[in-house]
């Protein structure tokens, strides 16, 4: 293991975090310009659920948003990195014109 983490370490692309005891590598953040707009990937989806509801999460491309219908907030995406910070969720408007009476 020591090894392992000499040899990321080396790398000049590479970021550690420890959390909780565990060590979490991001590969490729130091090499991007803050102005490059990086994609979110949609792949995290099967693994990312609401940190309110622990119910699967809806990726939004037009506003670049996780949303979770289930309790109506949306989680911003930035830089390809969702906040799920739940006191940075904004609700969003879950009435429906529909049912609304004049």
């Amino acid at each position: 293991m020591a090894a392992l983490m000499q040899r990321f370490r080396q790398a000049s692309s590479l970021i550690s975090l420890q959390y909780a005891g565990q060590v979490v590598l991001f590969k490729g953040f130091c090499n991007r310009s803050s102005q490059e707009k990086q994609k979110f990937d949609v792949k995290l989806l099967d693994i990312l659920v609401c940190p309110l509801s622990k119910k699967p999460l809806r990726y939004n491309a037009e506003t670049n948003e996780l949303i979770s219908d289930e309790i109506g907030v949306a989680f911003s995406i930035e830089q390809g990195i969702p906040n799920l910070v739940p006191t940075d969720g904004k609700l969003l408007n879950t009435t429906d014109p529909k049912n609304e009476e004049s």
